[in-house]
């Protein structure tokens, strides 16, 4: 299944009401500060560079060990449910690495499909068959995760961050940084890599706690269960 692009960065809904004079300029303030501190969290390019080293090492295995083997230890990886992340994590490296290895897993049995022989063939189908169960599991295990590392990241310049949906997968900020569109489009602009590779689907923008106006997002992502393309 390909994955679905990401339209165009424009608001799905915008309802809220702005704040005036001195709350502008301390929300601007507030998040340009923010910004600068934000890093990489928000950058898909650490996901794409453990996944490619994690590919080439798994990819490399195929010189010592035989197909059918490589099969094993490739459905090894994945018959266990996913675990919470380490509490510890504070940065996006442990939910990087996952993500690396879902892909890699999908790369192995693209490859591996065209050897018809019994045992391989075998290997294939299982992995096929857990393999979306898996990421069913994994994706709002990675998005909750993201979700606390950028919580955690954020309360100091007083942005709350949180998650909801049933699978996890609606990101809500709330701050007076947001008090403006320029800041919330370049919020968003710098985190839809990542929102997109760890297939989220809605992002919240409030400038404050009780607004019952407020800017949101919808972004359209392949499901958890998809196999991972890019």
């Amino acid at each position: 299944m390909n994955q679905q692009s990401v339209p165009p960065l424009m608001p799905t809904g915008s309802k809220k009401k702005k704040p005036k004079g001195c709350l502008i300029a301390i929300a601007i303030v507030v998040f340009l500060v923010l910004a600068k501190s934000l890093g990489g969290l928000f950058s898909g390019s650490s996901i794409s560079e453990s996944s490619d080293s994690t590919i080439k090492h798994v990819e490399k295995e195929k010189i010592v060990i035989s197909d059918a083997k490589k099969m094993e230890k490739t459905y090894n990886m994945i018959k266990e449910d996913p675990k919470p992340l380490t509490k510890e994590s504070k940065d996006a490296t442990e939910i990087n690495i996952r993500v690396a290895v879902m892909k890699a897993v999908t790369n192995i049995v693209d490859s591996s499909s065209v050897d018809k022989t019994d045992s391989v063939v075998m290997w294939v189908n299982k992995i096929k068959k857990r393999l979306p169960v898996y990421q069913s599991k994994e994706f709002p295990i990675l998005r909750k995760a993201y979700a606390n590392i950028a919580k955690n990241l954020m309360w100091e310049n007083d942005i709350d961050v949180s998650i909801s949906g049933n699978k996890n997968n609606i990101l809500t900020m709330v701050g007076g940084a947001f008090a403006t569109n320029k800041n919330i489009k370049t919020i968003q602009e710098s985190m839809i890599d990542m929102l997109s590779k760890l297939r989220f689907k809605k992002t919240i923008y409030k400038w404050y706690s009780g607004a019952s106006e407020f800017t949101y997002f919808d972004i359209e992502s392949p499901s958890d269960s998809s196999p991972i393309t890019e």
